[in-house]
């Protein structure tokens, strides 16, 4: 039977019959619909019908989703916040020219972290604090079918963000205590923990949806990359070094959210606060509301904001 050897630049080998990461059991393959089509950052063993196991490389220069800087949030001498997402207004508020902005067609306006970081000249980065919303790791939607990566939080789910971001931060900002400060801009980061596509969707026939063998597939790969010590530290760099966020937003999927959160509060000493995923739940009794749940009641079913500390 053939071996999964997932490891953090390294290859994920999905054989006929088995899937298996450092010789424990993932799951059983024949449960998908594999459609395997050669594309960047996959190769082959053998071919035609003689294919032995299909290798996927998740390499950081690769298909690692980068983070990104999607908006700026705004909190008034009120307490009032709104959102800033022109890619005009960025490069007015914060320096003329950026050259870091990623090529995407959803958010223009995405800022590309680490090379923003990385480039000395753009010195607007550290021009302000930042909120730092997680996700668990990118699906089908954030990288294109030639399998490149795009940014985090694409299409239905990063529409989600946008409609609701101000929203969950105005009540996460009335729990927590101290709260943000007043007349203050954020940078809202939007980032993955583990930024490689965990549920191989990219394996699966283009018209599957997401079921509840994909899910239990992605949130196995993912706990057995999350426990490999490089991706862990590679997150807690990214958050102690240079993030250093006012406030985290935990967003991931419920059977996941609670291994990240243990991390934050074992390795950072940032504010952390739990929510529900947006894609599941963000926009849940927002239009046309004709159920009997209070106002206080429909915030709990939408976000579920849990203060951690």
């Amino acid at each position: 039977m053939a071996i999964v050897n997932v490891e953090y630049c390294g290859n994920v080998i999905i054989p006929s019959l088995d899937i298996e990461i450092t010789n424990q059991h993932i799951i059983n393959a024949t449960e998908f619909n594999l459609n395997i089509f050669k594309r960047q950052g996959i190769t082959f063993t053998g071919t035609g019908q003689n294919i032995s196991q299909v290798d996927i490389d998740f390499d950081p220069s690769k298909n690692a989703v980068p983070d990104v800087w999607r908006y700026t949030i705004k909190i008034d001498k009120k307490r009032c916040l709104s959102l800033v997402k022109s890619k005009v207004g960025y490069r007015t508020c914060h320096v003329e020219a950026c050259k870091n902005f990623l090529n995407n067609k959803n958010f223009p306006q995405d800022v590309d972290i680490a090379k923003c970081i990385s480039n000395a000249k753009c010195k607007f980065y550290k021009k302000y604090p930042v909120i730092l919303l997680l996700l668990e790791s990118p699906h089908k939607n954030e990288y294109t079918n030639a399998f490149i990566q795009i940014a985090p939080a694409q299409k239905s789910t990063g529409k989600c963000i946008e409609s609701n971001i101000i929203s969950l931060i105005e009540e996460i900002n009335k729990r927590i205590n101290p709260q943000l400060p007043i007349n203050t801009n954020y940078k809202l980061i939007i980032a993955n923990p583990i930024p490689f596509q965990t549920s191989l969707h990219i394996l699966k026939n283009k018209d599957s949806g997401f079921d509840d063998n994909q899910r239990k597939l992605r949130d196995r790969i993912w706990k057995s990359l999350w426990h490999q010590n490089s991706l862990r530290y590679n997150f807690l760099n990214r958050l102690n070094n240079d993030y250093k966020p006012d406030l985290v937003i935990n967003a991931c999927t419920e059977n996941l959210q609670p291994l990240v959160s243990c991390c934050i509060i074992c390795g950072t000493c940032y504010p952390l606060v739990e929510t529900k995923h947006p894609a599941n739940h963000w926009n849940k009794y927002t239009k046309n509301n004709k159920s009997k749940f209070t106002p206080a009641e429909i915030l709990k079913l939408r976000f579920g904001i849990e203060v951690i500390r």
